[in-house]
């Protein structure tokens, strides 16, 4: 037996590797003190038993002064398989469970967004029935026909979803930017996040309504075949409303990708749109089918939990943040493998025009 120098681990004699280290054993004999095995050459060559010496085999090509190298048909084959990697679209399984681990590294952000949403909602909400009220008060008093009095209570309806609609867009736009920030490496809080949103929000707005009006024509026919396979039964109408959201997001998909496109890489209003649409290219169906998935896996969950502590956590600190969180991971997805077929293609083109004619 023998010991490394590098570590002390005994080894064999006949060791060329330390079997803890991978260190080489100097060639020049056996380290002092060791004992000889005995000798085996009692057999003919012919008759001795041929061992395969699978470690060397492994070793085989790789520099001993650099334990990283590989040899270079095996680099080759490593390399092609992890650049093939990039060329597939993950499963719906594997986003979510990317989506959850990203949410649950940055559940602080999450949670803190979950209460100033709730905050900024309830504030509002107050905000707009005591100065409602007073309002319709004095309508009933002052209106002298009926239509007088349906146009103050419409007026006074338009002013409290337009201020519930713009918290709304305001908080949406954080959560947006909040995210993006946080999965680009950056550090993001309410505050900057709140600020960021803002300074965006005309931009982010303006998406929104390219993506609405994208996203209503492609829905229409949906929606209408809907209706008509529900025939106007009770179970017809609530399989319609639950199926809506899921809907909503598949046909939608290349167009949501837009916003990505916009805060990652500052495209704008219809270029946004038309360079989300192309990411996904004939992706879509598959893209589609995700984001379906993912919804009724959201929808499902909430509405088995919706009427307890536990259902009302969820759609305040976890729903939203899975809402961006899960169609960035399809976005990064989608521009991985826009990024790996371009390489593709690059080396293809190298190696032909270096082949010999």
């Amino acid at each position: 037996m023998k010991s490394c120098d590098q570590c002390g681990a005994t080894n064999q004699n006949g060791a060329r590797f330390c079997s803890l280290c991978l260190a080489p054993f100097s060639t020049a004999g056996p380290a002092a003190g060791s004992i000889d095995p005995p000798p085996t050459d009692t057999l003919p060559a012919a008759a001795k038993p041929q061992v395969k010496n699978i470690y060397e085999e492994m070793m085989a090509g790789v520099s001993l002064d650099d334990d990283r190298s590989v040899p270079e048909s095996n680099a080759a084959v490593i390399s092609e398989t992890l650049r093939n990697r990039h060329l597939e679209l993950r499963s719906s399984m594997e986003l979510f469970n990317d989506a959850f681990f990203f949410w649950w590294e940055n559940i602080r952000f999450y949670l803190l967004y979950g209460v100033a949403l709730a905050f900024a909602m309830i504030t509002s909400v107050n905000y707009l029935a005591s100065s409602a009220r007073p309002a319709l008060m004095s309508l009933g008093d002052t209106a002298s026909t009926p239509e007088q009095l349906m146009g103050g209570i419409f007026l006074t309806l338009v002013k409290f979803f337009a201020v519930i609609g713009l918290v709304s867009l305001v908080a949406y736009a954080a959560l947006l930017t909040g995210t993006v920030k946080i999965a680009q490496g950056y550090k993001a809080g309410i505050i900057n996040s709140t600020i960021s949103g803002l300074l965006n929000l005309k931009s982010i707005l303006w998406i929104i309504v390219l993506q609405g009006v994208a996203i209503g024509v492609a829905l229409f026919p949906v929606t209408l075949a809907v209706a008509m396979l529900s025939g106007g039964s009770q179970s017809g109408r609530l399989l319609s409303t639950f199926l809506s959201g899921p809907l909503l997001s598949a046909i939608g998909a290349p167009f949501m990708m837009g916003m990505f496109v916009y805060l990652d890489q500052d495209a704008r209003g219809l270029r946004a749109m038309a360079a989300g649409v192309s990411l996904v290219g004939n992706q879509w169906l598959k893209v589609a089918w995700r984001f379906f998935v993912f919804g009724v896996f959201l929808n499902v969950l909430m509405l088995f939990t919706q009427l307890s502590l536990f259902g009302a956590a969820i759609a305040l600190f976890f729903a939203p943040g899975m809402y961006v969180i899960y169609p960035w991971f399809l976005y990064t997805n989608l521009r991985q493998m826009r990024t790996a077929r371009e390489n593709r293609a690059s080396r293809q083109t190298a190696a032909a025009a270096g082949s010999p004619a």
